[in-house]
């Protein structure tokens, strides 16, 4: 059997997504949401906290800069360790910056601490900080990253805390090497993968993913680093295997997810349910889109987003129905006048039907179709 994909395609991207979307809903600003509607971005102006998820289906999210990883609030640490902390730095080194360009106009992510004793504090921000530095890899070596690291580290802990931290960075990059080996096993041939099949495989990864970062890190460092994320991933993946079960109706699903969602810390609960809330609004706002009912689609608009990206949106589905209409006469003239799409005569045609970028939309429609036909002639 031919072997075509690796897991890293499902099970690394599937990880990745997890991670930055936890982070996301711990930090995001609830104001800042855009999701692919023809093209045309939408953020819901209001959300009711009492409605119920429209769909269970996942909608295309695209994370704006100022949502990227950033460091977890700390206010809750304990007051009596809170004066032992050294002061945040955000220092690099000139000579590094130099190199890694993609860390111009940022500060950097987590904030290595230390407690009361000078050993070092374990939180998610250790990690954030360690893959601040390391994700520049491929601008510099890796080499010179992991030893700007370590002189952040010297700098801002004691030579306990800063051994301490060494030691972890050693585990740290030993698992990430350990985890791509991992993620690079073969699966089956896309066409011959079922959404079972995936869901399955994404089991069997992070199941994979949990032993071996019990291999490399105490359990203390395992909760500091993974914990939150790895909730937040089984919380995804019980949630695809309800979305999948075509035993439960859509009303069953979100109850079922509901109470998945209530086993989620409060915080994360939450926010995960706001930007679910948000998909489902845009997911609904997809569908009205591709059908034809202005009034359904204006009043959903109304309700649910601001009045000028309403108003832009009606227009934009405004025009996308007469091009429809331009090309479903297009392609009547075409079949009366027995033309083929590559001729001289039938680009003379699209110049006569449509104007500006609709001329560059009807040859993708054209080519589209054409290999659809192609397909149909030659199985």
């Amino acid at each position: 059997m031919n072997l075509l994909y690796s897991s890293t395609l499902i099970a690394g991207l599937f990880l990745v997504f997890t991670s930055v979307i936890y982070h996301w809903t711990l930090n995001r600003d609830d104001s800042v949401i855009e999701t692919s509607v023809d093209a045309h971005a939408l953020q819901p102006a209001m959300i009711d906290d009492n409605e119920t998820a429209i769909t269970t289906d996942t909608a295309p999210i695209k994370l704006s800069p100022s949502e990227q990883v950033k460091a977890l609030d700390i206010s809750n640490i304990p007051e009596s360790t809170e004066q032992a902390y050294t002061a945040f730095s955000t220092t690099v080194s000139p000579e590094f910056m130099s190199k890694a360009r993609s860390l111009e106009g940022t500060e950097i992510d987590g904030n290595i601490l230390m407690n009361g004793e000078g050993d070092l504090l374990l939180t998610q921000q250790v990690r954030d900080a360690f893959d601040y530095f390391l994700n520049t890899v491929g601008e510099v070596e890796a080499d010179a990253a992991i030893a700007e690291l370590k002189a952040y580290m010297a700098a801002r802990l004691s030579p306990q805390a800063s051994a301490q931290a060494v030691e972890l960075l050693e585990d740290y990059l030993s698992y990430k090497a350990a985890a791509i080996e991992l993620l690079q096993q073969p699966l089956l041939p896309v066409e011959q993968q079922t959404r079972e099949y995936q869901v399955a495989t994404l089991k069997e990864s992070l199941n994979q993913l949990t032993e071996l970062r019990q291999q490399y890190f105490s359990s203390n460092a395992t909760d500091a680093f993974f914990g939150a994320e790895q909730s937040y991933a089984e919380f995804t993946l019980a949630s695809l295997e309800v979305t999948m079960n075509d035993q439960l109706t859509e009303n069953e699903k979100a109850y079922q997810i509901n109470e998945l969602r209530r086993q989620l810390p409060e915080a994360m609960a939450e926010r995960e349910q706001k930007t679910s809330k948000q998909v489902a609004i845009a997911q609904q706002t997809q569908h009205l889109m591709s059908q034809t009912n202005r009034d359904a689609l204006e009043h959903h608009l109304r309700t649910h987003y601001s009045d000028e990206v309403a108003a832009q949106t009606l227009v934009d589905f405004d025009e996308h129905q007469q091009f429809n209409q331009q090309y479903q006469d297009y392609q009547a003239s075409l079949a009366q006048q027995e033309l083929s799409v590559d001729s001289e005569a039938s680009k003379a045609l699209r110049e006569q039907y449509f104007t500006g970028h609709q001329k560059l939309l009807a040859e993708t429609y054209d080519a589209i179709h054409k290999k659809q036909h192609t397909a149909q002639d030659y199985p």
